[in-house]
């Protein structure tokens, strides 16, 4: 399985905002941490980056009007241009990995999409997306609906193109993950507590509020919300 990273600039020139950069940075480390080979993390932007050895694969894609979605134009590149042969795990860079894992979960099994909700709302989150190689059609058919329909939220586009599910053309081909593989934000404690052994928190760490929610335990819970090392590399970066 490769651990996907993609940040497409909308700039004239392409370049890292201060806040992703700095989000990278802890996502390569917290990632080589966890025993992530280097060979299997793949960071994708639209201009040139390096950082500890990971160097970033270079694209030529179009963008999205809305740059939270270049994702999804960023995927279907890789899918056109044969760079996608493998299992794939993306996540947003504020969405951080907690414990190991290199190979699909048991709970994706062979599904060829499968992503979690908000936990306090039904809406998909594609801030986490487990794909298989034999998902194309399904990227390449949410950019020309989102083309098609204006749409301006890929999540939002993907409900409406899955119909809740009742699309037969994708019945059994994506799944709904359970929420411990999305802690973020809104009810925090409650979806630390349902999700038992949490896998990624999703948080935006440069908040100073945030970091004292999730580092110093300043929530309802009483405790950090994260490891130690995570911990550390956030403070590291973010200058706290």
């Amino acid at each position: 399985m490769i651990n996907l990273y993609i940040y497409l600039s909308n700039e004239k020139k392409p370049y890292f905002s201060k806040e992703a950069e700095k989000l990278v940075k802890i996502q390569i480390e917290n990632s080589l941490h966890l025993g992530w080979g280097k060979e299997d993390i793949l960071l994708v932007t639209n201009f040139d980056y390096e950082y500890l050895g990971i160097k970033a694969t270079k694209i030529d894609s179009d963008l999205c009007w809305n740059p939270k979605a270049n994702k999804i134009w960023a995927i279907v590149y890789m899918f056109d241009n044969d760079m996608i042969n493998d299992n794939m795990f993306f996540h947003d860079l504020d969405a951080f990995q907690l414990y190991p894992f290199f190979n699909t979960p048991n709970d994706v099994g062979q599904i060829d999409l499968a992503f979690p909700n908000y936990g306090h709302r039904e809406k998909y989150n594609t801030g986490i997306i487990f794909f298989s190689s034999q998902s194309k059609d399904i990227f390449k058919d949410l950019k020309t609906f989102m083309i098609k329909n204006k749409s301006r939220d890929e999540e939002e586009g993907l409900m409406d193109m899955f119909d809740m599910g009742k699309n037969k053309k994708y019945t059994n081909r994506f799944k709904i993950l359970d929420i411990k593989y999305n802690v973020g934000k809104h009810y925090t404690e409650k979806k630390f507590i349902e999700a038992k052994t949490p896998m990624i928190i999703h948080f935006h760490p440069e908040k100073q509020r945030n970091y004292n929610f999730y580092c110093l335990g300043e929530n309802e819970l009483k405790k950090p919300l994260i490891n130690k090392d995570l911990i550390k590399l956030i403070e590291k970066h973010c200058l706290y």
